[in-house]
């Protein structure tokens, strides 16, 4: 599933995650070995967890004025609405992930 990452130098990759508006953060995650290879859904279900906790951080605040991209409950876009869309290397072992969100083409 990562061609491009040598699994015995690092079973793990970063997924950065760069918000419109707020602070990029990295996210260590394990992929597995070359003899035991993570599922897709395993994948899915780690990068789902990554925005979660992204999501509900306290940590993570707004850094510019556009409301546009805004995430949280009072008048931000859900968690519960966002779509894993695609994922992409950014370079050596950092990847990133496309997330849909209502009203895009492709959302559901």
């Amino acid at each position: 599933m990562f061609p491009t990452l040598d699994r015995t130098q690092s079973p793990c990759l970063k997924l950065v995650i760069a918000w419109p508006g707020y602070n990029t953060v990295e996210y260590p995650m394990e992929i597995g070995t070359i003899e035991e290879p993570m599922t897709r859904v395993q994948l899915a279900r780690q990068i789902a967890h990554a925005y979660f906790v992204f999501y509900n951080s306290d940590a993570v605040t707004l850094t510019q004025r556009s409301h546009w991209w805004k995430i949280g409950e009072r008048d931000g876009y859900l968690f519960r609405h966002m779509r894993l869309s695609h994922l992409w290397n950014i370079e050596g072992n950092a990847w990133a992930a496309s997330i849909k969100l209502p009203g895009e083409v492709g959302w559901y």
